[in-house]
């Protein structure tokens, strides 16, 4: 009878090992699929910005809208430069908005205060 005992147990702790490491493996097949999935789509987002900032930072690229836009560049003229000074307007002090509730607190707070000096 004891050794009957003893076996069921052993077979049962193996078992509950077997089923144990069978769903370790299906979690950790889950949790690879995913990052899998999220690299993939970090990729794909590294792939697009690399080209977008090729796009924008090549010279050939520039080029050809300067060109195709008709836009020449040439260097400016000393003496074709002008420089705009503009005068600020002399800022008025802004006065404070007091809200009721702060013109409220304060009417109690000037009667605590006399009511204690006298």
């Amino acid at each position: 009878m004891r050794k009957f005992f003893s076996i069921s147990i052993t077979l049962t702790l193996l078992t509950l090992l077997y089923v144990y490491q069978n769903v370790e493996i299906i979690n950790i097949g889950y949790g690879i699929t995913k990052q899998e999935q999220l690299l993939s789509t970090y990729l794909d987002e590294h792939k697009q910005l690399v080209y977008n900032l090729n796009k924008l930072e090549s010279p050939f690229t520039l080029c050809e809208r300067l060109s195709s836009e008709s836009i020449e560049l040439v260097e400016a003229d000393v003496q074709n430069i002008y420089y705009a000074c503009v005068k600020a307007e002399q800022e008025k002090p802004l006065s404070p908005r007091i809200s009721m509730l702060d013109r409220f607190f304060d009417s109690i707070t000037l009667t605590a205060e006399a009511r204690d000096s006298k």
